[in-house]
């Protein structure tokens, strides 16, 4: 491997908890079968696969532990914040960042995802009622929520300066083919030095890719 620990960071409803399955698969040379939900959601495989360190938030500095970064079981951390690559960088050293970036045309798919991983269905009702079928009109608090959730997380769609041991991921990449390829898959691989894939991490991919476009297709989400 390039890298011996690893972090992802992404926002919520992008998909990151998927990628940080097939990541965990990946460097651990795992088989083991991936489940997605039935909204294609892969938080059931990641329980107890290290998470949520505040890296970049303003500090006092035990926001987190080193010393917990630094043991020997955890080899991926997984974070809603956006990296301080420079804190990153000093203080940890031979650590991969994986970045997923959003475009502006992601924002209903991810919107539509955040809602439904979080059984929100009320919510979900009323923003596929409010926001996502044509000729209906747009309610001031699906306004106010879409504003929010871009303001909140500004910052992933707006910048693009990043260290060498950053990869970014575009959203679409995720999903994305070339050829019988994944994107993601041929990405990782890179970034990872990692050559043989699990069976179960291309399964994974199609499957996802399958649910995701169907997802897509019938609630209007593109």
């Amino acid at each position: 491997m390039k890298y011996k620990k690893y972090i992802i960071s992404f926002i919520p409803g992008s998909s990151g908890r998927f990628v940080l399955t097939i990541m965990d698969r990946m460097l651990l040379g795992l088989n083991d079968i991936i489940n997605l939900s039935e909204d294609n959601n892969a938080h059931e495989n990641t329980i107890k696969i290290w998470g949520n360190p505040k890296f970049g938030l303003p500090e006092p500095s035990n926001n987190y532990e080193p010393l917990e970064f630094n043991n020997i079981g955890i080899h991926v951390f997984h974070t809603h914040t956006y990296p301080k690559f420079d804190l990153i960088n000093s203080r940890f050293k031979n650590v991969g960042i994986i970045l997923i970036k959003p475009d502006i045309q992601d924002m209903r798919e991810i919107l539509f995802n955040n809602l439904t991983k979080n059984k929100n269905i009320e919510s979900m009702n009323t923003f596929l009622k409010n926001y996502f079928y044509p000729n209906k009109n747009i309610t001031n608090t699906m306004i106010e929520f879409e504003f929010n959730f871009k303001k909140h997380n500004k910052i992933f769609f707006t910048n693009d300066i990043y260290p060498d041991n950053c990869l970014v991921i575009k959203y679409s990449e995720i999903y994305e083919t070339a050829g019988e390829k994944y994107l993601l898959i041929e990405k990782l691989k890179e970034f990872t030095g990692i050559s043989i894939v699990p069976t179960s991490v291309i399964d994974a991919c199609k499957q996802y890719t399958f649910n995701r476009n169907e997802i897509v297709k019938q609630h209007g989400l593109r």
